[in-house]
């Protein structure tokens, strides 16, 4: 009889033994499941992509800022995946093409004979994307007065422009006199009526 006491003693510290190893390596997993969790939580949201257009400052402040080079944009392949361009397109035709070096090469030299209004704009720009139909409607009552151009940042031909301009964020309007004067380097939209003043001026010889 004390045998079989002792025997079955033995069993239930054994049982109780394996119970607890096995409530244990239970927590563990459970532990570690719990924090993998909370990391992926946190990179999420800690680590926004930086690529991502700054909605936020853009709504403040009508601008929104430039990507970090190398990452959304890739102006090494500029134009490619463009849609074609229609010159019947009122866009296109008030406005001129998407990025127009040669146009911002005139205004620069004061060899376009008129004001030129420069647009630096972004096709991920969520301001140009709003503003461009007043854009256009301006391009179209200056239209013979007034000349427009425009260059998306994000075209290797714009570079050397963003450069000299000092060009940060976008939507941003650089402003030439007929002689190819700078007279106004303006971040964010100034307004359709603000432009307008400025043009009248500008045409008025002031």
């Amino acid at each position: 009889m004390a045998v079989t006491t002792q025997k079955k003693q033995s069993k239930r510290r054994n049982g109780k033994a394996q119970a607890h190893s096995t409530g244990r390596w239970v927590m563990i997993i459970v532990g570690v499941l719990i924090i993998g969790l909370l990391a992926v939580g946190m990179a999420q949201v800690l680590g926004p992509s930086q690529n991502q257009e700054v909605i936020s400052a853009a709504a403040q402040s009508d601008v929104s800022a430039l990507p970090i080079a190398g990452a959304n944009s890739h102006p090494d392949q500029a134009g490619i995946g463009d849609a074609p361009v229609d010159a019947a397109d009122p866009e296109t035709q008030y406005l001129g093409p998407p990025t127009d070096v040669a146009g911002l090469s005139l205004a620069e030299t004061g060899q376009a004979g008129q004001p030129t209004l420069v647009w630096f704009h972004a096709d991920w720009c969520h301001v140009c994307q709003q503003i461009k139909p007043e854009v256009v409607t301006l391009g179209q009552e200056y239209a013979g007065r007034v000349k427009f151009v425009r260059l998306n940042v994000d075209h290797a031909e714009s570079r050397a422009a963003l450069q000299r301009y000092g060009i940060r964020a976008t939507p941003t309007f650089v402003l030439f006199d007929a002689a190819g004067q700078v007279r106004s380097n303006v971040p964010g939209w100034p307004g359709a009526p603000a432009l307008a003043e400025a043009f009248q001026q500008l045409l008025a010889g002031r």
